[in-house]
């Protein structure tokens, strides 16, 4: 068995995909090579011992996401080559390199926060940056990388982070709460702290509404379609809280997401090519 770095092109990543035997990878799924295409064009795909593999007969065991996004991704990208992996005799069974590849538990984002970052509150924080990442780009699933850049926009996030743990103040919540301040931050005062509280809330105001809102319904870890309706609902209650207007009802569509779309365009910006959407950044800043 041997170990080499090499640098695969796309044309490169396309000779070792055909080198695939029926049976012996996974199913290919598309959507976790793109997810890594986005880390490799953002820039947060850097060598480390992870690679591809070949057995000792020349097929591909290992690295098939990998290879599908350097195609994707469009650019040439350093990685570990291992070859010559044979099957070993354990115990009078013959297992193959494969029935130990990808058997691990996943690191979630939250941890390597906590872990590697010294960030508190971690799986919070986390939260709160990927419902800010759906927010500008409609992708679900974040990185820790991603999480990071996320932070360093949305500083409020680690103090909403470390308040009062109710009900109703999640991560999603948190998110939306960091970027209202962002652009509004007399909204700290003026909605955030009498909606953690309940205390001094006018009728028809928007923070009371958001409040009892979400008491009255679960939390969105019920799905990934309560989770929308939370960011929903608390981006058009604070874009009434921004536009001191009272309201009677939230409504679950995305006019307060384009609110602060629009007030935040160079954040956007910034997250999506975070998030490996588009090539270069903009002079426009928020």
């Amino acid at each position: 068995m041997k170990t080499i770095v090499e640098k695969i092109t796309p044309k490169i990543a396309e000779e070792y995909l055909k080198k695939v035997k029926a049976g012996n990878q996974r199913k290919l799924i598309m959507s976790r090579a793109e997810s890594y295409a986005r880390e490799m064009r953002a820039g947060h795909w850097f060598l480390n011992h992870q690679g591809i593999a070949f057995d000792e007969n020349g097929c591909l065991i290992d690295g098939q996401h990998r290879l599908q996004a350097i195609i994707l991704s469009g650019l040439p990208i350093c990685m570990l080559v291992t070859r010559g992996i044979a099957a070993e005799m354990v115990n009078g069974v013959r297992l193959f390199a494969i029935d130990t590849i990808d058997n691990g538990y996943k690191r979630l984002t939250g941890e390597q926060l906590a872990l590697r970052h010294g960030v508190e509150n971690a799986n919070r924080v986390a939260a709160a940056t990927r419902a800010i990442l759906f927010w500008a780009t409609s992708i679900k699933k974040n990185t820790t990388p991603v999480a990071l850049e996320i932070l360093n926009l949305y500083p409020g996030i680690k103090k909403l982070s470390a308040g009062n743990k109710t009900k109703i103040l999640t991560g999603p919540i948190i998110g939306c709460l960091a970027v209202a301040i962002k652009s509004f931050p007399n909204l700290a005062e003026e909605f955030i702290e009498p909606f953690i509280t309940g205390a001094g809330l006018e009728r028809n105001s928007p923070a009371l509404l958001l409040r009892n809102t979400l008491l009255n319904n679960a939390s969105p870890d019920g799905g990934s379609n309560l989770l929308v309706r939370h960011i929903s609902w608390a981006c058009n209650a604070l874009k009434a809280a921004a536009l001191k207007q009272n309201i009677k009802r939230l409504g679950s569509n995305n006019a307060g997401w384009l609110f602060f779309m629009e007030q935040q365009k160079g954040n956007v910006r910034k997250i999506r090519v975070a998030a490996g959407l588009t090539e270069t950044t903009t002079q426009e800043e928020k």
